[in-house]
């Protein structure tokens, strides 16, 4: 017995219910037909290469799949990543930052434009990245 004798390889199929959700018996038989597939040898032939087309689609399924939860992994990390920055710019503000930087006097080099210049737009691209993250325009 072959390995393909073993198990039932072709089910008993309700082909009026594969018509109905798609053609997928009538438009195989018009196929065979218009192309004379008669013999048992091209059938098998042509189900041979959707069988292999088929493989190749799950192999890539299975990748896509496996990408698309690391991507979900690595955005996750990146939204905590975030949520903690944004945190630490929060606990500035309630301890006094903006206060204690507009106390200074704003020159381009000095800590005040420093953090003007670099620190600010920081924050604010850090909440704009978040609420993009969550489905929020901002």
């Amino acid at each position: 017995m072959s390995e393909h004798t073993k198990g039932i390889v072709y089910q008993n199929v309700d082909i009026c219910e594969l018509d109905r959700k798609g053609n997928y018996y009538c438009k195989h038989i018009q196929a065979m037909t218009d192309e004379d597939l008669r013999s048992k040898s091209d059938i098998a032939g042509q189900l041979g290469i959707r069988d292999y087309t088929i493989d190749q689609l799950k192999s890539r399924n299975a990748a896509l799949e496996q990408q698309l939860a690391a991507s979900e992994q690595q955005r996750g990390e990146l939204v905590e990543d975030l949520t903690e920055i944004l945190g630490c710019f929060t606990a500035a503000e309630i301890e006094g930052f903006h206060g204690k930087l507009f106390d200074m006097p704003y020159e381009d080099g000095n800590l005040h434009g420093i953090i003007t210049r670099r620190i600010i737009p920081a924050w604010q691209k850090a909440e704009n990245a978040l609420a993009k993250s969550q489905g929020v325009q901002s």
